[in-house]
């Protein structure tokens, strides 16, 4: 889902983290350095787990977590942590957005 939303034109700067065991496994990274290039309010980053271990709210290793909306799409753990780490750092429900998602 985050693909198609990073194809939009945003006026506001947005930053996707996208998680992968690997990174070999981030088959869309082309298209992304793409969507980078062309727009300077789009950047992302590959998240190998296996490698930097879990994605937390803390890695995120923003300068400032408020006044930000977040978008959560991934397997229920994931989502349920970095939503618990945001509302810890003092991050108001009404600005996290979680994103239905399931391998079938």
């Amino acid at each position: 889902p985050f693909l198609s939303l990073a194809h939009d034109l945003y006026t506001n700067n947005v930053k996707l983290f996208w998680c992968v065991s690997e990174s070999e496994e981030a088959v869309y990274k082309g298209e992304l350095d793409e969507l980078k290039a062309n727009n300077a309010h789009f950047d992302y980053e590959i998240w190998p787990s296996q490698a930097s271990g879990r994605l937390t709210s803390d890695a995120l290793d923003l300068d400032d977590y408020l006044n930000k909306g977040y978008l959560l799409c991934g397997p229920d753990g994931l989502k349920h942590t970095i939503y618990k780490g945001l509302q810890n750092k003092g991050v108001q429900n009404s600005n996290i957005y979680d994103e239905e998602f399931a391998f079938r």
